[in-house]
Parts: structure tokens; C-alpha cells; sequence
């Protein structure tokens, strides 16, 4: 990435990932967007293509129902929440540090990127349209792995807000937590309070995939449920096996191993 960076004729750079859909509006946005003096970043909250299959379907969840509930809150109270999906920034924002090669020591390099605008007082905007990547293989295990892979990533970076805080943004710990709470302090039901807490929340999902969507989606609503429920329960999972061996990742068909935060 660096080298291509080096070799752009231009002040603004936009850097992506494989396979994203884009059009002459979305640019249009961005640049629009990074036109104003004190914005150095614009990006867009990731999202997915339409395509066939269970798989598929979970990760359209995963993002657009999921994702984009912390992606866009928090963006809102000014906190930098950012991935490397797609996004546009200024070139001579990065002259101090001569430019992109300095954050190839981290192996993610987007979050350091997004640290060094912010702590500098940059602004950060989000782009009217969703990154639509086109996922190469798409398959549950897949899918898994690559949440392991970026939750290692995070409990590295910020350790207590992946290891601690995030788990009660998730439907599962929060449900059981509430349920016993309910329990505990009225009386009442954890059975039949969890059932209607995640009934609840199934659905406030399911309207914010559509406001992401925006548009028909491409599966049922069985099938929604059924992708919900896998993404859902597979938190756990993900969670418990991030937690051990945290410090290796393995991306694509190598291992890394982590020395210092995120450093490798």
C-alpha cells in the first residue's frame, strides 16, 4: 500500500480494500465531504454486496445490523470509530510522519492511521453510502475466523473496551445480565424477560438492516432470523476463543505474532 501511495500525483488519496462497489456519486460524496478545512478522513461504514446464501446473509446482518449501531453512535459523540474498508484522506496530513509507510509497524494500520488525525484535532466525516464489499468466499467458518481475527486485533488496541465494555453491547451477555437483574430485584421470569429481550431486539435489528439496505433485502425474513440467531450465538464463541492465545493472528496464509499492542 505504501509504495502506491508514494506514487499518487495527488492531494487526496483513496484507499480501499478488494472487491468494494463504487460509483461516481460515492466519490462525489467523499471529496465533497474532505473539501472542508479542518476534515482529513472521510470513510464509509462497511457493508456487503447482495449475494446468495446462509453465509451471505449473515454477514449483511453481522454489518448492517450490527456494525453500523456503534459505527454511526459513535461517530455521532465524536469518537473515533473507524475501519479501512474505504476511505479518502489528505496527503499532506501524514508529511510529519512521511507519510503511509510509518504505520506499516502495525498490523492494523487503519486504526493507528485514524489515532494520529484525531489526536491532532482533525475532523472525521462519514460518507453517505455504505462500503459494499463483494466477499470472495463466504461461509460460516469464514465468517468466525475473520470476527476472531478482528477482535484479537481489538483487545490488543483497547484492550478494556473489547475485553470488558463491548460485551455488554452484545444481545446475549446483556439478556442474561438483565434477565438475572429482573430476577433478582422484582421477581420475574429470566425466561420469559430474556425471550422478550431478544424478541425486542431482533427486531430493532432487523429495521436498522433495512435503513441500511435501503432497498429490498435480498432473503426472507425467516431467513434474517435464522442469520440473526447464528451471528448472535456465535458471539460467544468468538469472544472465548479470541480471549485465548490473543496475541497471534493468523491472517490469510500467515501467522503474526504481536510484541507490542498491535505492533509486529
Amino acid at each position: 500500500m505504501a509504495p502506491a501511495y508514494e506514487a499518487s500525483k495527488y492531494g487526496i488519496v483513496w484507499v480501499s480494500t478488494s472487491r468494494i462497489q463504487v460509483n461516481t456519486d460515492i466519490m462525489m460524496d467523499m471529496v465533497t465531504k474532505l473539501s472542508k478545512p479542518k476534515v482529513a478522513l472521510v470513510h464509509q461504514m462497511p457493508f456487503t454486496t447482495d449475494q446468495k446464501g446462509l453465509a451471505a446473509a449473515v454477514e449483511k446482518v453481522y454489518f448492517g445490523a450490527t456494525v453500523c449501531k456503534y459505527y454511526l453512535s459513535l461517530h455521532v459523540l465524536g469518537i473515533s470509530c473507524f475501519t479501512g474498508m474505504s476511505y479518502m484522506l489528505k496527503k499532506k496530513h501524514l508529511e510529519d510522519v512521511e507519510g503511509m509507510a510509518y504505520f506499516g509497524k502495525f498490523l492494523a494500520e487503519d486504526f493507528y492511521l485514524a489515532k494520529y488525525l484525531h489526536d491532532r484535532g482533525f475532523q472525521f466525516h462519514v460518507a453517505a453510502f455504505p462500503a459494499q464489499q463483494n466477499v470472495a468466499s463466504t461461509s460460516i467458518i469464514n465468517f468466525k475466523n475473520r470476527m476472531v481475527r478482528w477482535l484479537r486485533l481489538r483487545l490488543n488496541a483497547v484492550p478494556l473496551l473489547s475485553g470488558v465494555f463491548e460485551l455488554v453491547t452484545e444481545s446475549v451477555p446483556l439478556g442474561i445480565y438483565a434477565a438475572w437483574s429482573a430476577y433478582t430485584v422484582f421477581g420475574l421470569n429470566p425466561f420469559l424477560w430474556f425471550c422478550g429481550h431478544w424478541t425486542v431486539w431482533l427486531i430493532l435489528d432487523y429495521i436498522q438492516l433495512k435503513v441500511v439496505q435501503n432497498g429490498p433485502l435480498p432473503f426472507s425474513f425467516s431467513t434474517y432470523i435464522v442469520a440473526w440467531l447464528i451471528r448472535e450465538l456465535l458471539y460467544p464463541v468468538v469472544y472465548i476463543e479470541a480471549i485465548c492465545n490473543a496475541r497471534q493472528i493468523k491472517w490469510g496464509q500467515r501467522t503474526y505474532y504481536l510484541s507490542d499492542f498491535v505492533n509486529l
